[in-house]
């Protein structure tokens, strides 16, 4: 199959990849030329149960920073699914050092610093971010997430399937290791960058309007 724009090549791990955020670093950005792709993996069925997440900072149509850990979830979802093990291979030693739910919470918003944020079949995970909150016992923040599988089905209907594999090598993504959650999150970032790039914009709002691309608010 012939790749659909460039290819992005580093291959990053869950585990302390790339700089972590640090509190009062980045102001709040509203501009939707700059955003924040995003993936978690679960210890469970249970949305809450958050075991990593990677996100990866994109402006003015660049990749500028990324950052993943691995995450303990919260007691009450807390339980290693054998199955969701097998997908990710994260096991509950594995997460033991890990930050708390609740601290990657924290990191989550001192990165995302108020940016819209992107994934593939973000109805997962902005249900992951929500049901997250919820187990810590605090308001989710108000944000805006635009997905990368509903862009993938506008802007190339020809594919065999629009999971993120596919999609990732179609347009020139070479390096996924997925279900990694950094990795993933490169992945969408490339794919939604390959979309902007083929409409001539860096601008969200921009390249939504022009394929018919809706976002979700938690």
């Amino acid at each position: 199959m012939d790749a659909i724009g460039t290819s992005e090549t580093a291959r990053p791990r869950d585990a302390r990849p790339g700089r972590p955020p640090v509190p009062g670093q980045a102001a709040p950005v509203a501009a939707l030329t700059s955003w924040v792709a995003i993936d978690f993996e679960t210890a469970n069925p249970k949305r809450g149960s958050m075991c990593a997440v990677g996100m990866v900072a994109v402006t003015d149509g660049e990749v500028v920073e990324s950052f993943g850990t691995l995450v303990r979830p919260p007691a009450s979802a807390g339980e290693f699914n054998p199955w969701n093990v097998r997908v990710h291979g994260i096991t509950a030693r594995d997460v033991l050092g890990a930050p708390s739910c609740g601290q990657a919470l924290d990191l989550i918003d001192r990165f995302a610093a108020g940016r819209p944020l992107v994934a593939h079949n973000a109805s997962f995970d902005n249900s992951v971010l929500t049901r997250a909150h919820e187990l810590v016992g605090r308001p989710a923040p108000a944000r805006r997430m635009y997905c990368t599988l509903e862009l993938s089905r506008r802007l190339w209907p020809h594919l065999d399937d629009h999971r993120l594999p596919t999609v990732a090598t179609a347009t020139g993504f070479r390096s996924l290791d997925h279900h990694a959650a950094l990795s993933d999150a490169r992945a969408a970032a490339h794919v939604m960058l390959t979309g902007l790039r083929l409409h001539d914009t860096t601008d969200l709002g921009v390249l939504a309007g022009r394929v018919g691309l809706g976002h979700r608010n938690s």
